[in-house]
């Protein structure tokens, strides 16, 4: 039988297809060996990642935030800079992390130290603060553990080493595996075998579900087993961090006396708050490294009456006030997070009953003054705010599919309503006990500061551009400006802040510059 040229070039081709395909199949292991065995041989094998019993890090990177910039919708800004010697007892699960931390133009000397599930603080964790040894509460505690878990990959693969129960997938490039937050979806080089990148959900009380990705590059080995030495973490696309590792050492001998909870220091495990610090680590860590310290519960409500019907809710780190009127209640600032705001609305249910939240009246949008809005919408509340930040609230405000950690208004959607403070102009919200009025504040420090002024009691509220017993500064001109503009120049009104206590006007202008 007779073939035709054409049928020779036909399978001709055919052949050399086939070999090529079986080439690029035997050259890539993806079909052949599973992506985390993989992954063992190339960092080391499994005997070593076994062995490994603890580790040290010497590094040094930068750490940027969320919503604390001067405009929503700003790119994120540099909370701080750090140099970092980090011991890892893996057997024990003892962290020691000495940082000298650049914030605000300060620097800080703080250790973070982790023992087991309890931890302490040593050094100058806060800003304008002297040093100090204080236990770590614990969403701080959980926040660093999986920072330093997302950081250092080889703790993931010790942890599907020794349950491989934990594993979603493991083919492919990709292994996933469950995690009390979100899966873990780690991608492997085809090529070499290690770890590129991790993905995963973490929550910003802004944003709400919010991807985390994190990057391992430039992997070098230290002793048996190959580490990492350039790590960035991003989330909603935008780059939050990132460390670069100068040396590590693999089994050390660390003294045990480098975790040694100090005499009279009684940290005590909170599971419901470690929880919770776990699913919001990157929001504790952004703030502890700008060195405005945000971890703890926060439930406490300090209310001192400043006024008839006026109660400033003091509470560091944040304040807010609230203000009886004659057919609800006026808040100004929903700070911190959706638990603080249930304190809030709690005390007022107990102190003013029968009376709805009508308002809430944000002085800027910065991630530690409105946090905790959604639940006084969710209350009924009207939004109260600049103009520049009235898309802002609108967008965090309309998010109500939170999967990582849900609150009142995921469960209960309510339509936002928004009412921005021209710049130009103000807000009035009458009422025939105690009006109160909203004016703008042209302020360097957010594109969106407002004012709140309780007109018959005389109170003015402000946030951050001053606070009573602090110093006054450019802000404070701003304030004063403000206050001069607006008719409010009286002597005898109290200035409550957002931060700090309360001064007279009169007090105040001694201060100035």
């Amino acid at each position: 039988m007779r073939i035709s040229r054409f049928t020779k070039s036909f399978f001709s081709c055919l052949l050399m297809l086939s070999i090529l395909c079986l080439v690029a199949a035997c050259s890539n292991g993806d079909d052949d060996t599973p992506p985390f065995e993989r992954t063992i041989s190339a960092v080391g094998g499994s005997d070593a990642l076994m062995n490994c019993t603890a580790f040290s890090v010497t590094s040094s990177g930068e750490r940027r935030i969320f919503d604390e910039g001067f405009a929503p919708g700003d790119p994120v800004g540099v909370a701080g800079t750090f140099s970092l010697n980090m011991a890892y007892d893996v057997a024990n699960q003892n962290i020691r992390l000495d940082y000298v931390r650049q914030s605000v133009g300060l620097e800080r000397v703080v250790s973070e130290v982790v023992v087991d599930k309890l931890g302490f603080i040593d050094g100058a964790d806060a800003n304008f603060s002297p040093a100090t040894t204080k236990a770590m509460s614990s969403d701080r505690w959980a926040s660093t553990v999986r920072l330093q878990r997302l950081l250092n990959p080889l703790l993931i693969l010790k942890d599907i080493q020794a349950d491989p129960g934990l594993t979603i997938s493991n083919r492919g490039n990709q292994i996933s595996i469950r995690d009390s937050v979100s899966p873990l979806n780690l991608t492997v080089d085809a090529t070499t075998g290690l770890i590129t990148s991790l993905e995963t959900m973490e929550l910003d009380y802004n944003r709400r579900d919010v991807a985390l990705h994190v990057s391992y590059a430039n992997w070098q080995s230290f002793g048996a087993l190959s580490f990492p030495t350039e790590v960035t973490i991003s989330m909603a696309g935008e780059t939050i961090y990132r460390e670069t590792r100068t040396a590590v050492e693999l089994n050390p001998v660390l003294a045990t006396t480098l975790f040694d909870i100090p005499a009279g220091i009684t940290p005590v495990h909170d599971a419901a708050l470690a929880d919770r610090g776990k699913r919001t680590s990157q929001y504790i860590q952004s703030f502890a490294t700008l060195g405005f310290i945000k971890d703890g519960a926060h439930t406490s409500v300090n209310a001192v009456q400043i006024a008839p019907g006026v109660f400033h809710l003091q509470n560091p780190p944040n304040n807010s006030l609230v203000i009886e009127q004659q057919n609800g209640v006026l808040v100004v600032e929903g700070v911190l997070n959706d638990q603080r705001a249930v304190s809030i609305i709690d005390w007022i249910g107990t102190n003013i009953p029968g009376k709805p939240i009508t308002h809430l009246i944000n002085s800027h949008f910065h991630l530690d003054h409105a946090g905790g809005t959604r639940l006084f919408v969710e209350q009924g509340a009207t939004v109260v705010a600049g103009e520049a930040a009235e898309s802002f609230y609108v967008d965090m405000l309309s998010r109500t599919d939170t999967t990582i950690l849900p609150d009142a208004l995921d469960l209960n959607p309510v339509a936002p309503v928004v009412q921005g403070v021209p710049s130009a102009g103000s807000v009035r919200i009458e009422d025939a006990l105690r009006p109160v009025e909203v004016f703008p504040v042209a302020s360097a420090h957010s594109a969106d500061m407002v004012i709140a002024f309780v007109e018959n009691d005389g109170v003015i509220f402000v946030s951050d551009i001053f606070s009573p017993g602090g110093a006054a500064g450019n802000g404070a001109v701003e304030l004063n400006a403000a206050i001069v503009d607006n008719g409010l120049n009286n002597p005898t009104f109290i200035i409550a802040g957002g931060h700090g206590g309360t001064i007279t006007y009169s007090d105040f202008l001694a201060l100035l510059p």
